[in-house]
């Protein structure tokens, strides 16, 4: 399988990645490098060739429920609910439980650290 961005090269266009490549493939490393010209934190259309057209994808990671989820708790608090203003905050029964939850405290916990990420 190849990624759409093969594709774009293979016109003519530069293409580039700034950071996210969890592309769920067997062989991502290979794939990052067939799809992009660059794929880096750094990566953009600013390399390419004068004239030349570009396809460049940039990722806000700072949304991303595993900068959130595979963190501690503690850490969780620290790094994003104590930075978000109090009127961004989402609290344990801020929300309704959709119905084919459980209702419970643990998970409402879950879900309003989901909605804070």
């Amino acid at each position: 399988m190849k990624g759409f961005p093969y594709y774009l090269q293979q016109q003519g266009y530069y293409t580039s990645n700034n950071k996210k490549t969890d592309y769920n493939v067997g062989d991502e490393k290979a794939y990052t490098a067939e799809a992009w010209h660059e794929s880096a934190d750094t990566a953009g259309w600013w390399n390419r060739a004068e004239g030349q057209p570009f396809f460049a994808v940039f990722n806000f990671m700072d949304s991303h429920q595993s900068r959130t989820m595979t963190h501690t708790y503690g850490w969780y608090k620290k790094q994003v609910i104590n930075e978000l203003a109090t009127e961004e905050r989402i609290g344990e029964n801020d929300f309704d439980m959709p119905p084919f939850y459980n209702d419970t405290p643990a998970m409402r916990k879950q879900f309003a650290r989901v909605y804070n990420s």
